[in-house]
């Protein structure tokens, strides 16, 4: 419980002329009525019924009568309160309202640091943070009806403060002896140092820094400062000292360890990492995932390489060397769509389309020799750098462009109306969502089925308010797209996410298992998150268009794994698609776009498996075996008439009461 100790605390009864002293204990209410910024303050009001017998049963009055038997709660002059917050909290603010007249407002001070303000009968201390603090008046305090003290408080972690640590200076290496020296950093300034020489790790117990000084051995030197000021010392800084053996020369330092890069990120080596007077070089393991510049190494492809770092001999320092492992991250599949290529910028500014500069209802063309537009018979003119227009149906008519439009952002004036809603038009029918406000940036996603090139665009006004347009940006979209192999096939990832729902001159399949040499497929038919490998099944030779539409989607099974950047591959870890099968692939880099099968989702096989037979099983019920002349003994084979067959044919057969169709 938080406790509030009321010194030289004077409850003063109107009708009575004594004055009472005493020491009262207050306790601090459980309940917490509101939480603001972070802080809790508690708004439980001082009555009759928990002020009585000299003892005070909450910590804030706020707006009600503060009396008991009828008489008002005072503090008397230089009388004074102490708030002592509970184990792990600290007092971050003090508010006390008299609510009385001037003479009865109360003189307070703090015995804490913050900042102190008095205005109008209420004293705000500020800026605290303390566990305990003290408020006293010099003069007389009076509790009306309208008096009120609030604690504000919040958890001490908050509050907690390191000292910044210091920095180690000295000569290294050296023959004979070197000075170190230990300093604070700018913001630290006169925080006690402590520092070890012994490989201990410095604690405010250890030896205090008074000034530089020598050291004549190979020696680590660490330390920590530690200001009043602060609740915790700094990190520890290390320094080695490396006295040199008369003719010997040093062995080179390195201090790296593996990273992780992101695909077409860089790493840059620096004198951090190594200490040496040798030139300094770096080489790859494997130019296919990491290439060299200088001292900074490339990623270019997803997959690991060893980054050696080389330094010849020096004037004090041996050649050496030290590797470390590189492994390029692939980028995440996204979950939207791609936002589209701008070709086109309708610009209002300076007013380029010679709008009036005074309201008009007239429908009129303008043209900035560039682009031609039109504005419906609704009030507009020139404003501020802005086509202003409105209210409800006003309509900017833009011109047609010869490419598909995916997506418009309009953007408009800081000033403009907040409450407005706009949307986009293709004669009467509304091609993308309605936006409100066009104070900022409107971006308005086109429906595929309008994004045709030739098209013409409405602005449109759907409230009864005015827009304010200073551009108008248009995106064609950015076409996905593959072509099918001889065979009809085409593996597929792309980091978009892509739309099978309505797909057209193909279809798509992921890998639901593998048995033997036979993979079988499951379509699909709905979107996908960008990132999921698919295998696309359609006419020989053909470039299929594929939609993206947003989705953060996974198929429940697919061992096909994407590539969503170029990914080095080992020999034999990967099956590729080849043809009309499945076949190992050489160690090597493969493209960004295709997607792999992986040799562990591969069952064990005698002497391995070399290609795969494809069994798609479709959306409507039928079995497809493709790539593959089918003896089946055990399971009795029927075509479409009855007859039994000793083996599958090419067509429909029926095998055990469900349809295969075989392709050959």
């Amino acid at each position: 419980m938080r406790q509030i100790i009321l010194h030289s605390f004077i409850l003063r009864v109107c009708l009575l002329v004594a004055l009472i002293v005493s020491t009262v204990n207050v306790a601090w209410a459980t309940t917490y009525q509101s939480y603001t910024g972070g802080t809790r303050q508690n708004s439980t009001t001082i009555s009759s019924s928990n002020v009585s017998s000299g003892s005070v049963g909450v910590i804030s009055w706020t707006g009600k009568s503060c009396t008991y038997s009828s008489n008002r709660v005072n503090i008397a002059a230089n009388g004074s309160i102490t708030y002592t917050a509970e184990d792990g909290y600290v007092i971050t603010k003090i508010v006390i309202t008299s609510g009385s007249t001037s003479s009865y407002y109360g003189t307070w001070t703090s015995n804490q640091s913050g900042t102190k303000t008095s205005s109008n009968g209420t004293t705000t201390f500020d800026g605290l943070s303390a566990n305990s603090v003290t408020v006293t008046t010099s003069t007389e305090f009076r509790c009306t009806s309208a008096s009120s003290i609030q604690i504000h408080y919040a958890s001490a972690t908050a509050f907690e403060t390191t000292t910044s640590a210091p920095t180690i200076s000295g000569t290294t290496p050296f023959s004979n002896s070197t000075e170190v020296t230990i300093s604070n950093a700018a913001n630290a300034a006169g925080a006690t140092i402590y520092y070890t020489t012994d490989g201990n790790e410095p604690t405010t117990n250890s030896t205090v820094y008074n000034g530089a000084f020598f050291i004549y051995a190979t020696t680590t030197v660490k330390a920590i400062a530690k200001a009043s000021s602060d609740n915790h010392p700094s990190s520890v800084v290390s320094k080695t000292f490396t006295k040199t053996v008369s003719g010997e020369k040093l062995t080179p330092q390195f201090d790296i360890d593996d990273q992780n890069v992101a695909y077409n990120g860089t790493l840059n080596v620096t004198d951090a990492n190594y200490e040496t007077d040798g030139k300094v070089t770096l080489s790859s393991g494997n130019t296919q995932v990491a290439t060299i510049e200088g001292l900074t190494v490339r990623a270019i492809a997803i997959g690991s390489a060893k980054i050696t770092i080389n330094c010849a001999e020096g004037t004090e320092y041996k050649a050496g060397s030290a590797q470390f492992t590189l492994t390029v991250t692939a980028p995440e599949g996204k979950t939207t769509v791609p936002t589209g290529t701008e070709f086109a910028n309708i610009s209002f500014a300076n007013n380029a389309f010679s709008l009036p500069e005074n309201s008009t209802s007239n429908a009129a063309n303008y043209t900035n020799n560039t682009y031609s537009i039109r504005v419906s018979d609704a009030s507009y003119y020139y404003y501020n750098g802005a086509l202003l227009m409105g209210k409800e149906d006003a309509t900017l008519t833009l011109p047609a462009f010869d490419k598909k439009v995916s997506k418009i952002v309009i953007r408009g004036n800081s000033g403009a109306s907040t409450k407005v809603s706009q949307n986009i038009f293709v004669g009467n029918t509304s091609v993308s969502t309605a936006t409100t406000g066009s104070t900022g940036t409107n971006t308005y996603f086109i429906n595929e089925s309008y994004q045709t090139a030739g098209n013409i665009y409405k602005v449109k006004v759907l409230s009864d308010h005015n827009t304010q347009i200073t551009s108008i940006s248009l995106y064609t979209p950015n076409i996905i797209s593959t072509k099918l192999n001889s065979y009809g096939y085409a593996t597929f990832c792309s980091e978009y996410p892509l739309d099978f729902s309505q797909s057209s001159g193909y279809t798509a399949w992921t890998v639901n298992s593998i048995t033997g040499n036979t993979i079988t497929f499951d379509q699909v038919t709905s979107s996908v998150k960008g990132g999921v490998g698919v295998l696309l099944k359609g006419t020989a030779g053909t470039t299929v268009t594929l939609s993206s539409v947003a989705s953060s989607d996974v198929p429940e099974i697919n061992l096909l794994k994407g590539t969503t950047a170029p990914t080095f591959v080992e020999d034999d870890d990967y099956y590729g698609l080849s043809g009309n099968a499945f076949v190992p692939v050489n160690a090597g880099t493969v493209p960004a776009g295709k997607a792999l099968l992986p040799a562990t989702a591969v069952p064990a096989q005698q002497g391995g498996v070399k290609s795969f037979t494809f069994v798609f099983n479709g959306a409507d019920g039928i079995t497809t075996i493709e790539n593959v002349q089918c003896t089946m003994d055990n399971d009795a084979i029927f075509n479409l008439a009855g007859q039994r067959m000793s083996k599958m044919q090419r067509g429909i057969n029926i095998v055990n009461g469900k349809k295969i169709l075989v392709n050959k």
